[in-house]
């Protein structure tokens, strides 16, 4: 079974979900799956910190940014980091991160978080990872359009018309199936 589909757009899925529901965990499944079947992942992860750095104090880029510098890009043979200060918010932030992984050409592009963001967003597919009802339903609410499915993190009977239960299986394949359309 072959891959290497020509398509306008990369598939793009977000995994949503509250705190420590294992978010990460998909995200690392579907992109070690993926990429071992020769396919081009790339992710975006919200932090919900203002303020993070990618380096340890007394770096280079670190004392740069200490300086004054509004924007700071470390690069070498093989990595590239950007801290911004100038973005104004996160979604300015995260169409920006979107459109320069767009131009990548990625085959899937893996998203964890931006709940807010991304929950009306008609180019992006949703899943939702719950522990309750609760948390099913709060995504229920604020999911617009392309809702895939939840994946239970916890004991709950999820019977809601036209919303599937999934494994991490199961959205794999489904992303397999997209690529192969």
């Amino acid at each position: 079974m072959s891959y290497d589909v020509i398509r306008m757009r990369p598939i793009i899925i977000a995994i949503l979900g509250h705190k420590d529901s294992g978010k990460t965990k998909i995200i690392e499944f579907l992109t070690q799956e993926l990429t071992m079947r020769g396919l081009k992942v790339v992710t975006i992860k919200h932090i919900a910190h203002d303020y993070f750095e990618v380096n340890a104090e007394g770096k280079d880029t670190w004392r740069h940014k200490r300086a004054g510098a509004k924007i700071v890009i470390g690069i070498s043979e093989k990595r590239m980091a950007i801290i911004d200060d100038i973005i104004k918010s996160s979604e300015e932030a995260f169409n920006y991160a979107l459109e320069y992984l767009m131009s990548k050409n990625p085959d899937v592009i893996l998203i964890e978080g931006f709940s807010k963001i991304v929950s009306s967003h008609p180019d992006i597919r949703k899943v939702v990872i719950a522990r309750d009802l609760r948390e099913v339903q709060y995504y229920l609410n604020i999911i617009k359009e392309r809702l895939i499915g939840v994946i239970k993190r916890g004991n709950f009977e999820l019977k809601t018309p036209g919303i599937k239960v999934l494994t991490e299986k199961d959205l794999l394949h489904f992303v397999l199936d997209l690529l192969e359309d």
